[in-house]
Parts: structure tokens; C-alpha cells; sequence
């Protein structure tokens, strides 16, 4: 081959690849990712942020600007989606799960408490006694389980409020 035929040749690869976005740097960014179990956080990648103490605690995050705090046996908070939060602690066998963005889950101050979100812009807390329950399934809203045990608050579809303390109460919103 002569010199000019593998000049153009160079010219042409290094166009296609600007092309598709690899400008020598690498062709996929790294994936906000974090993972911690007992006391060690064995992957933090991009924005991503955990933390997890205790024997059998996991937290787990997949997005962007998120983070997951599981402090306390068997505690576990997850994070699936960008500027979520997700946190299980101040007892033990409890639960956060978010699956969305902007979200918000809080299994606190008890034990056995459960607290999960799947929409965006939405909380829900389970917090300060044992076995409360909060779920919230849509987007813009908010439960609240706690102030005593066995509480269940409910919310179904977007912008509704459910609230459950006391001792055993149950409150359910946009649920058919």
C-alpha cells in the first residue's frame, strides 16, 4: 500500500469514530454502581453512593447521584434510578427499596419495618416501632407507617397520601 492510500484509510476510521462519540476516549461510560455488604463496600463507580455495618447488611445502588445506607443486622437498602435514596438502620430486618428517580425510602428506628417506592418524586417511611409498612406505587406520593407497631400505609397512583400510626392501623389512598 502506498502512503497516501493508508493516510485517507486513517482519516476515515478516525471521522467514523468521532461519528459514533469515540474520540479516543473509551466507548462506553462507567455505570453509576455501588455495592456494600457487612461493613465493606466492595463496588462504588460514578456517582453512586452505600454504605452497609452489620451482619447480613446490604445496600445496593444502580443510578446516578443515588445512595443506599443499610446500618444494622440484616438491614438492606436498595436503589434502582438517579437522585434516590434508600435507607434501613436503628433496628434490625429492616427494608428500603426505590425503583424511580428523585424517590425516597426510610426503614428506621424499628424492626422488621418496610418501606418501598416504584415511581419518581415519591416517599415512603416506615419508622419508630416494629413490623410498619409503607408503600407507595406511582409517582408525586407520599405513606407514612409508624409512632407504635403494625401499621400499614398504602398509596396507589400519583399524587396520593396515606398515613398509619399509632398501633395497628391501616390507611390506604387511590387503591381500588
Amino acid at each position: 500500500m502506498n502512503r497516501t492510500m493508508i493516510t485517507t484509510t486513517l482519516t476515515l476510521l478516525l471521522a467514523l469514530l468521532a461519528t459514533l462519540g469515540a474520540t479516543g476516549g473509551t466507548l462506553a461510560a462507567e455505570p453509576d454502581l455501588c455495592v456494600a455488604a457487612g461493613g465493606e463496600t466492595r463496588v462504588e463507580q460514578g456517582t453512586a453512593t452505600c454504605a452497609a455495618s452489620g451482619t447480613g447488611a446490604v445496600a445496593v445502588v444502580k443510578g446516578a447521584n443515588s445512595s443506599a445506607v443499610a446500618t444494622g443486622d440484616h438491614n438492606k437498602a436498595r436503589v434502582t434510578g438517579d437522585s434516590s435514596q434508600a435507607e434501613a438502620s436503628g433496628g434490625t430486618n429492616n427494608t428500603a427499596t426505590v425503583t424511580g428517580d428523585n424517590s425516597n425510602a426510610l426503614a428506621i428506628i424499628g424492626n422488621y419495618n418496610t418501606a418501598t417506592v416504584t415511581g419518581n418524586d415519591s416517599t415512603a417511611a416506615a419508622i419508630v416501632g416494629d413490623t410498619n409498612t409503607a408503600t407507595v406505587t406511582g409517582n408525586g406520593s407520599v405513606t407514612l407507617a409508624g409512632g407504635g407497631d403494625t401499621n400499614t400505609a398504602t398509596a396507589c397512583g400519583d399524587g396520593q397520601t396515606a398515613v398509619a400510626t399509632g398501633g395497628g392501623q391501616t390507611d390506604t389512598a387511590g387503591c381500588d
